[in-house]
């Protein structure tokens, strides 16, 4: 960002409006995120009232103040849709000025917000000991120039075209994702619920002949992950030729497949910290903080600490990531508002159906046409928002 350009301030001004009518209700309430979505509100609203709430109507925008512990960005939502909603007056809400828009396309504006290099310089800029945070002053001395509205709109046009492929494939993703958990427990629900509260005197002889519930441990050689020290970031690198590190934040995605991840590790960090290789073909597994996400490598990776391995079979592969992604892990450790209490024992010990190999080969042959399909289409949504990040920078370049 150049400091001779203007400063954004002078074309946006502060929303204020409220919910003072009551218009809106819980189900209106929203929030927004690092990755400048809004989403659904995860603040605490147990006893509290609305109107106080801060109404954002369609193209506008909000932000988070608070940018500490955050993932390095800044919390930020924009209304691209043709309702309002609303947010909790802890936010702050703004638009571009009247005078304005006919000289800057909130679109294009919103496109600016969504650049990495946006996310650093509002992480340099916040300020605070504690908490840091990007306040309202803040956000209008932002250096920003308005280019010409036929390159504005070329850039919008661009990136929407993008983006609606982008939205596209997951829409067939979540599809393809939906009737294979319906197969699954179709064929596997009645059994998985008993596995899932199973005790030390739970009575299996309802099972059908050849199938078993039994520890994890006793059918995987279950694994877990390992993070170098954070204070030697010689370790870590952003080279995709290196070692694929995942973490729970890249298992957050509704395919079963993961290909990538945000780090990775150096081949000298793998020796020296002596960090587990997991095989081709296994099924990750998130059990610290955020509890039950799950995903499958088809090559070898390593991950954190909070992550534990599943190596599988080519005859129980899609059988283990359906059953770990829609087990009840409310079964195996005390919950709270914050974590809930899972360790990798737990894990390991946690009751796992295992149907007899008619059953997983029936299964198999119901879903492996659509787990391949899957496959393909998440190396496409690899690449097109791998596109997205490149394209971005690129579009506004000179801003």
């Amino acid at each position: 960002m150049k400091s001779n350009y203007n400063q954004l301030g002078q074309y946006i001004e502060m929303v204020s409006r409220t919910n003072s009518d009551l218009k809106y209700g819980i189900e209106d309430v929203r929030g927004c995120s690092n990755t400048k979505q809004m989403m659904q509100t995860r603040a605490n609203l147990i006893g509290r009232t609305y109107e106080k709430f801060i109404v954002l109507r369609p193209q506008e925008f909000v932000f988070n103040r608070r940018t500490t512990r955050n993932g390095e960005k800044i919390g930020m939502a924009y209304n691209n849709t043709d309702r309002e909603y609303i947010f909790t007056n802890d936010y702050v809400a703004f638009r571009v000025k009247q005078e304005y828009l006919d000289k800057l396309l909130p679109d294009y504006l919103y496109m600016f917000f969504c650049r990495d290099e946006f996310d650093r310089y509002a992480r340099y800029k916040s300020t605070g000991s504690a908490t840091e945070f990007f306040n309202w002053e803040d956000m209008c001395a932002v250096p920003f120039e308005i280019p010409p509205m036929d390159f504005q709109q070329l850039v919008v046009n661009a990136y929407k075209v993008l983006n609606e492929r982008i939205e596209t494939k997951q829409k067939i993703n979540d599809n393809l994702v939906a009737c294979i958990d319906t197969i699954f427990n179709e064929q596997f629900g009645n059994f998985k619920a008993l596995a899932e509260s199973s005790t030390a005197n739970t009575d299996f002889s309802s099972l059908p002949d050849g199938w078993t519930i039994e520890n994890a441990v006793h059918s995987f050689d279950i694994s877990i992950g390992k993070t170098p020290p954070r204070s030697e970031p010689e370790w870590f690198t952003s080279n995709q030729t290196d070692n694929v590190w995942i973490s729970i934040a890249d298992m957050k995605t509704n395919s079963p497949f993961i290909f990538k991840s945000a780090e990775y590790l150096t081949n000298e960090a793998v020796k020296k910290h002596n960090v587990k290789i997991v095989p081709a073909n296994s099924v990750l597994l998130s059990f610290k903080m955020t509890v039950g996400r799950v995903a499958i490598v088809t090559n070898e990776v390593t991950t954190n600490e909070a992550i534990a391995h599943f190596p599988c079979t080519k005859e129980n592969l899609f059988f283990v990531y359906c059953y770990l992604k829609n087990f009840n892990y409310g079964y195996l450790g005390s919950t709270s508002s914050i974590t809930t209490a899972i360790n990798s024992k737990i894990i390991k010990e946690m009751p796992f159906l295992m149907p007899s190999k008619k059953e997983l080969d029936l299964f198999n042959h119901k879903v492996s046409g659509f787990f391949e399909q899957l496959k393909y289409i998440s190396k496409e949504l690899d690449i097109l928002e791998e596109l997205s990040k490149m394209l971005l920078p690129q579009l506004l370049g000179h801003c």
